[in-house]
């Protein structure tokens, strides 16, 4: 471990930045590794928990000689290495809806990934959380609680900011490399930008891979797997490593894909649709059924603006 030397940063801008840091890193790890890794999906916790456990020991080695910080880059660095590599997702053979009782996954099995990410995030966040730790012993009690609400807000709400603008992995990792290279000190500095680097260039090559978009809810991947027996294109719809949606046409999805689509209008006591509500409506395909079902008019809500528009022109 290495001794701390704040060096000339005023320690209530280092509070605020080692807030907005916490905080920020919590919420994006917790984004981006349950958008890579599908057993977060049903384990959502263990981010939050490895965060929590990681910033409390972070206050502790505060009270230390010694400091965990500098190693808060290279570890980040291998964390989002790794999961991008090795990433855990489903994969969808066949055209059949999915259950979710029968999933099966590709990539590191839950009994190794979710450990090691509990662990590695917990190492990550106790290096924030001793430059909070620190400043507040420099600081009243009043003034550093003050300086630290700041900045817990203004890393919420850049998160937020940027989840709104459905902004890539790649602007979260650059303002992460930002922040610890400036944290960083002394010979410290050179291994946080070495990181930053790694930590930049793994996002970037995830941003940058075809068909990967992220909304502001999601990482959704769109991707071409071939075509129907009636010779349209078929596209799949991923969102957080999951299959969401198989785009096909309408006569496709109710007579050879998909037949639950024709449960609705099988059932109906009227022969046509009139009026259709369709909650959750994804990329269409519900529309399309109601419409060759002989719908009079159909309004369609989905929450997520990326899934909607995934349609292909």
């Amino acid at each position: 471990m290495s001794t701390l030397s704040a060096g000339p940063r005023s320690t209530v801008t280092r509070l605020v930045v080692g807030s907005a840091l916490m905080l920020f890193m919590e919420l994006a790890l917790i984004r981006w590794l349950g958008s890579n890794v599908v057993h977060l999906s049903y384990f959502s916790n263990f981010v939050l928990l490895g965060s929590f456990l990681g910033i409390g020991a972070g206050f502790l080695i505060s009270r230390k000689e010694w400091s965990i910080v500098p190693w808060t880059p290279p570890l980040l660095a291998v964390l989002v290495f790794v999961v991008w590599a090795f990433p855990v997702t489903i994969d969808r053979t066949g055209d059949g809806i999915i259950y979710f009782t029968s999933l099966s996954a590709q990539g590191p099995p839950a009994w190794l990934a979710l450990p090691v990410i509990f662990l590695l995030v917990a190492a990550i966040l106790a290096g924030p959380g001793e430059v909070v730790g620190r400043c507040f012993a420099e600081l009243e009690n009043l003034n550093a609680y003050r300086w630290d609400l700041v900045g817990s807000i203004l890393g919420i709400s850049l998160f937020t900011l940027l989840s709104f603008l459905r902004a890539p992995s790649v602007v979260w990792g650059v303002l992460v490399a930002v922040a610890l290279v400036w944290l960083a000190w002394g010979r410290h500095r050179l291994v946080a930008v070495v990181a930053g680097v790694a930590i930049v260039g793994s996002l970037l090559a995830e941003t940058v891979t075809p068909g990967v978009t992220w909304s502001p809810y999601y990482k959704v991947t769109q991707r071409d797997v071939g075509r129907s027996s009636d010779g349209n294109p078929l596209h799949l719809i991923t969102v957080n490593g999951i299959p969401h949606q198989l785009m096909g046409s309408a006569e496709y999805k109710l007579n050879e894909a998909e037949l639950l689509y024709r449960t609705p209008y099988e059932r109906m006591a009227a022969p046509t649709p009139g009026r259709v509500l369709i909650i959750g409506a994804g990329s269409g395909s519900d529309v399309a059924i109601a419409l060759q079902q002989g719908a009079e008019s159909v309004d369609a809500v989905d929450i997520d603006p990326r899934i909607w528009r995934s349609a292909p022109s």
